[in-house]
């Protein structure tokens, strides 16, 4: 394990100190220790200030691993033989290319480009050092393709990243792209030595010198790994469309040179790579980064775990950047697991993420969401962190108008392995939809979570809790878009919400008949003293004290029952922006948010918690699920005079073996 050291790491609070953090000399970011740190880089990437100045701000290690002998020796020797098969190709295809490029465009047909190579240093330096003012972390080299643009291309300067509909890109170079037919004179470059066939992208010197300020770790890419044609990042991510893109390729790349310290896990990383290259050809579009995490655990084994996410600051905002972490550290002392929990009963845990502005209670106009602020981002990160550090998983039931806002929120969930559910759209009461709107609503923010998640979401929760008497009718409309559960019904009957007669308040299947049904997890209600009254979640987890909630869940527990617990990423945030509402309004907003994150953290110390999906094939739930099912006959809606909307059913009728509950 090698020491790096950022400026400026650690939560808002500790901003004024400096955090010396441990990274592993393979990958980027190790155990959960390290996932409560974000790398605060705006004042060292973003200054004007000198190179050894910079360096009093962010000073990085020297990092020592070095590609096994064995590996070594096959990578060229694999490069050598494709180096021969592709310069073959290319002497062949030279001229007819050639011809085809120069009819459309005057110009050569090859360009040639000063690229980022092999970097062979023991110690990275510093950058201030006036030794070393002129390094670009690797040994420069002279790379040539087929002309795609038009000669004049960059009389203007260099694209930092390629965009969608490049007016600058010819017919014939479009074709040479999409086929990648432009590589084919980078495999000279191969049978010379300068490159690989697979690697990290070579890059241009002034773009890299860029990098080193902007991205952790972008030097230790290219150590001792020359860059390639293709390459784990590539096929991920394809070409480079923003910064953050580059920093979550960096991570590809230290996974790939972490797998060189062995060579039964690069013969299994490269054969791999092979072959979903050859597919990224085929379908010309790269995997998803979910599919690419999940195959990688098992990929390399020996050297890394799940993908977590980091947190870079850059221009004064937090960015999420997927890290590959290392299952195991280089050294001998193991990384702290946490103890297994006492009851053999696994709870609910889950997230309806959502923005402060979004609570009912607020009352914030909708014109005015756009324009507020919110750490809806840095909320769930924190969130993530929390999971990790207790090897917990949850469901996030995430709003659509979030997805669509925050994307990176959604990707974050899903690389971190956790359960993604939709908490509708437009975070609009049930209760105020007719059953067209709903769906349309329900519709809506699928389509926004699909654009950014592999993951089927089978999993609901309505806004405010507002699936009531009146509004039953949802669950079929559920039912039809895939839906399996829904949690969404409080056994208790408050202001906006709540059945207070409901006949079964553990989880539990509703029949919709025509062979149709859908499984419903209530939330959570204690008795006390003949009432019941809601409990394990939102205000009421900051409101009571921990013994409370604590109390009721070991007592579920005894019983064999799952508790629910649920609370919204704001619940965290201290700092929020403060608005006037009533007094009682704002008191169940604001009352104990210093509250949330240490209950949270006991409590998950204390119990077993797990995702919605996960916990309904426990065996206990199972059990739970076998007995006392509910009945709803639904009234149909019946289409109104415009067509244009649908008008809300009469109120159904629930039946239980316990008797009719009239509503």
């Amino acid at each position: 394990m090698e020491l790096v050291r950022f400026g400026n790491l650690g939560y808002p609070s500790f901003k004024k100190n400096t955090r010396r953090l441990l990274l592993p000399r393979v990958s980027a970011i190790t155990d959960t220790r390290m996932q409560k740190c974000e790398f605060d880089l705006t004042s060292a990437a973003m200054s004007d200030t000198s190179h050894g100045e910079r360096d009093s701000q962010a000073d990085v290690g020297s990092m020592t691993m070095r590609t096994n002998k064995q590996v070594q020796a096959f990578k060229r020797t694999l490069d050598i033989a494709v180096g021969l098969v592709g310069t073959t190709l290319y002497v062949v295809a030279y001229p007819i290319l050639a011809l085809l490029i120069k009819l459309e465009s005057k110009g050569p047909a090859l360009y040639r480009q000063t690229r980022v190579g092999l970097d062979t240093r023991n110690t990275l330096g510093r950058l201030g050092d006036s030794r070393r003012v002129t390094d670009v972390g690797g040994r420069p080299f002279t790379i040539a393709k087929f002309r795609t643009m038009r000669s004049d291309a960059e009389k203007n300067g260099p694209q930092l990243f390629n965009k969608g509909g490049d007016p600058r890109v010819t017919r014939i170079g479009a074709f040479l792209r999409s086929s990648h037919l432009d590589e084919l004179p980078q495999f000279w470059s191969v049978l010379k030595g300068d490159m690989s066939f697979i690697g990290p992208r070579p890059e241009r010197p002034h773009f890299t010198v860029k990098y080193f300020r902007e991205i952790p770790l972008y030097r230790e890419r290219t150590r001792h790994v020359k860059p390639g044609i293709t390459g784990l990042s590539q096929i991920v991510l394809g070409y480079d469309d923003s910064l953050d893109s580059v920093a979550r390729k960096t991570h590809f790349d230290l996974a790939y040179r972490s797998s060189m310290i062995s060579l039964s896990a690069w013969l299994r990383m490269e054969m791999w790579i092979c072959f979903n290259t050859l597919r990224y050809l085929v379908q010309r579009g790269p995997l998803t980064e979910a599919k690419v995490a999940n195959a990688l655990a098992e990929l390399t084994p020996e050297t890394l775990a799940k993908p977590r996410m980091a947190m870079v600051r850059h221009r004064g905002r937090l960015h999420p950047t997927m890290v590959l972490a290392q299952s195991r550290p280089i050294s001998s002392t193991p990384a702290p697991v946490p103890a297994p929990k006492a009851s053999a009963v696994a709870n609910f845990f889950t997230i309806d993420v959502e923005c402060w502005f979004h609570a009912h209670n607020l009352g914030i106009p909708r014109s005015a969401w756009d324009g507020s602020k919110t750490r809806v981002v840095e909320n769930v990160h924190r969130i993530l962190e929390l999971l990790a550090a207790h090897n917990a998983k949850a469901t996030f039931f995430v709003l659509g108008y979030v997805a669509d806002r925050f994307p990176e929120v959604v990707r974050m969930i899903d690389i971190a392995g956790h359960e993604i559910g939709t908490h509708g759209h437009s975070h609009e009461l049930v209760t105020a939809m007719s059953p067209y709107q709903f769906e349309k609503d329900l519709d809506k923010s699928l389509n926004s979570l699909a654009r950014f998640t592999s993951q089927k979401v089978v999993g609901h929760r309505a806004s405010n809790f507002s699936i009531v008497e009146s509004t039953l009718w949802a669950l079929e409309i559920m039912a039809r878009y895939g839906i399996q559960y829904d949690s969404s019904i409080f056994p208790v009957k408050r202001k906006r919400y709540g059945i207070p007669d409901y006949p079964n308040r553990m989880p539990h299947v509703i029949e919709l008949g025509g062979g149709k049904s859908i499984r419903e997890i209530p939330m959570s209600i204690a008795e006390v003293g003949g009432k019941a009254l809601p409990i394990a979640g939102g205000g009421y987890l900051r409101l009571y004290p921990h013994a409370a909630t604590d109390l009721y869940i070991k007592s579920q527990n005894r019983q064999g029952r799952s508790a629910m617990l649920y609370f919204h990423p704001w619940e965290l945030d201290t700092d929020q922006q403060r608005v006037s509402a009533g007094v009682l309004e704002s008191f169940q907003h604001y009352v104990n948010l210093d509250t949330t994150a240490w209950k949270l953290d006991r409590l998950l110390g204390d119990h077993r918690f797990t995702s919605v999906k996960e916990n309904l094939e426990s065996e206990s739930v199972k059990a739970m699920l076998a007995v006392n099912p509910v009945n709803a006959r639904f009234a149909r809606p019946v289409p109104t005079v415009s067509g244009a909307e649908i008008s809300r059913p009469s109120l159904p009728i629930l039946t239980s073996p316990e008797g009719l509950l009239a509503a």
